[in-house]
């Protein structure tokens, strides 16, 4: 439950900014339309179900939801070009290094 909370709060794409530290300054891409549903689905079903502890949702359960959230995530990723930001929330990483 924490993790919902959490990426609702991280992700308000309504009301708030995309809370990006850097916004992109140089010449943006001119033929890159916006992306679609279709697009997106495509890619997340056919993406390895594996997920890391940072994921709000593990991949086989957004695959079961999917066609409830696919217009947010789609909604989510044009706004991240339209704006040329990426969230922080988006850049975060677990490292493990192999000894």
């Amino acid at each position: 439950m924490r993790k919902i909370t959490t990426s609702r709060d991280d992700i308000d794409h309504h009301k708030s900014p995309m809370n990006a530290d850097i916004k992109f300054e140089g010449q943006p891409l001119a033929k890159l339309g916006p992306a679609t549903q279709y697009e997106e689905r495509n890619i997340i079903i056919k993406s390895p179900s594996s997920s890391c502890e940072l994921d709000p949702l593990p991949k086989y359960l957004l695959k079961e939801v999917l066609e409830y959230l696919l217009p947010l995530i789609t909604a989510i990723i044009n706004r991240s070009l339209v704006e040329s930001t990426v969230p922080l929330s988006f850049k975060k990483a677990n490292i493990r290094p192999l000894l």
